[in-house]
């Protein structure tokens, strides 16, 4: 058998990118698939991919308007079906398709659904052999009735885990000088509106608690500027922490030891640390919105609006209430039962039975 694989990453520089997440999902996926010819068709962003019999780079021009030599060149490699994220199989209704969706490819800020065109683009593409499209979250539509729909709940990787009261307290000493501290990824700098919003609402946290906590923001080095003209003169700037990690296990060090994850900034941004922080036995705080509820459920308090009073209100109660927090967390090691290697075997299942359809045709 030869499986396809169709990958086109926007970033892979940090460890909390959700592109990062999905290409150790297809290196530890192709490693399950050890009698079979793997080949690949992705960007200039993927530099190695070691075990894959073909490995064709493409630039973002190809990428965006070179959708009849794509199809022309998966059908020289003879694939018996394409394993494809984020966009449907370039390949179309020549070759079989298992398309994962991932939550920041149909889902947009402030919208609730896929868009109907973008889905009636995709049956049309594929409908006419045999797919499989797995969404991983839960979605109530007309168009996935259609489809031929699996909801698949995806899980970090393995580092990602509850860390012992010892660790705890020496990551808080690595990370804020001891002090307790909740920790974000990705703050969206170039939106300063909402940035000012939430350090609205973390001055009022500190104003009436008169804590020591910290909260600590994880940003790229080019992001370091626009966050320090954000916090300039800012009354409580010291407890801001300003951090760059480039591997997972420091970022799983830190996140296991935050006091809670606050998902601020679009969804598509983040849905990975917001899962990564469930299977971390750390709770999480955003605005509401139905790929976190789907992903985190009850492990994650959900704030209607962003509005500086209501913000800081949950936050007040996220650190003030112990006996909340505790329910929190046990929900987070609940969904915990559901390992890393239980969501790869299962993608590889649905490969195998697309592959085994193919065949069936084919015969």
């Amino acid at each position: 058998m030869r499986v396809g694989i169709e990958f086109f990453p926007s970033a892979l520089h940090r460890p909390w990118e959700a592109d990062t997440y999905w290409w150790q999902v297809i290196q530890d996926l192709i490693s399950l698939f050890p009698p079979t010819d793997m080949i690949c068709l992705t960007n200039q962003h993927v530099h190695a991919l070691s075990p894959v019999l073909i490995h064709r780079q493409i630039s973002s021009f190809m990428q965006r308007y070179g959708a009849l030599w794509m199809r022309v060149w998966w059908e020289k490699q003879q694939p018996d079906c394409i394993f494809s994220i984020h966009k449907p199989a370039h390949a179309g209704k020549h070759i079989p398709s298992c398309v994962l969706m991932s939550p920041d490819d149909g889902y947009r800020d402030q919208q609730n659904d896929f868009n109907p065109q973008q889905l009636q683009r995709l049956w049309d593409r594929l409908h006419t052999r045999k797919h499989l499209i797995i969404f991983p979250f839960s979605l109530g539509s007309k168009w996935t009735s259609a489809l031929h729909a699996v909801y698949v709940y995806p899980v970090p990787e393995v580092a990602f885990c509850p860390c012992s009261w010892e660790d705890e307290q020496r990551h808080r000493m690595q990370f804020a000088d001891g002090h307790p501290y909740f920790l974000t990824a990705a703050i969206p700098v170039h939106d300063t509106k909402n940035v000012v919003v939430w350090l609205k609402a973390f001055s009022v946290l500190k104003k009436r608690l008169q804590s020591s906590v910290r909260w600590l923001w994880l940003l790229k080095p080019e992001q370091f500027a626009p966050a320090e003209r954000i916090l300039q003169g800012y009354a409580f700037r010291s407890d801001i922490i300003l951090r760059d990690t480039l591997d997972i296990s420091t970022l799983a060090a830190a996140l296991s030891s935050a006091y809670a994850y606050l998902a601020v900034g679009p969804v598509r941004t983040q849905w990975r640390m917001a899962l990564a922080s469930v299977y971390s036995g750390v709770p999480v705080m955003g605005i509401r919105h139905p790929v976190y509820e789907a992903l985190v459920a009850s492990a994650g308090m959900w704030i209607a609006q962003e509005d500086v009073e209501i913000i800081a209100a949950h936050w007040l109660r996220l650190y003030q209430d112990e006996y909340l927090r505790k329910k929190m967390i046990e929900t987070c090691y609940q969904q915990r039962k559901y390992t890393y290697d239980d969501f790869l075997h299962t993608l590889q299942s649905y490969v195998q039975s697309l592959q085994a359809d193919a065949h069936t045709v084919n015969s």
